[in-house]
């Protein structure tokens, strides 16, 4: 019987340059992230009031960049002070289009 390593499977990453040129390798997300994932992307999409989509797109954006493979813990501060809008969607679609591709192509 050949073996079976896993660990391939949690190899691919995704790579995020923030403002300030640091790397960020983000993790492909768990069923349990990806579940979490949902249920934001849900509220983002029935949430009228801009106040509100403001504070899940940060909440959401958070969630993303603090699943990385180095465990750096991101604040909701360092990314008000780090990121414009354009930015924080740029993270939120890039990650979306990330994981629609791993979940197309898992290996």
């Amino acid at each position: 019987m050949k073996n079976l390593d896993l660990s391939v499977f949690s190899k691919n990453t995704w790579e995020v340059t923030l403002p300030n040129k640091e790397i960020i390798n983000v993790n492909k997300p768990t069923q349990r992230k990806l579940i979490e994932l949902g249920e934001l992307t849900k509220k983002l999409e029935r949430t009228k009031d801009t106040a509100k989509q403001l504070e899940i797109l940060t909440n959401t954006t958070l969630f993303i960049l603090n699943n990385n493979v180095a465990n750096v813990a991101f604040t909701r501060e360092q990314l008000e002070e780090m990121l414009n809008l354009d930015m924080y969607y740029a993270i939120y679609f890039g990650y979306m289009e990330f994981v629609k591709e791993i979940t197309h192509n898992p290996n």
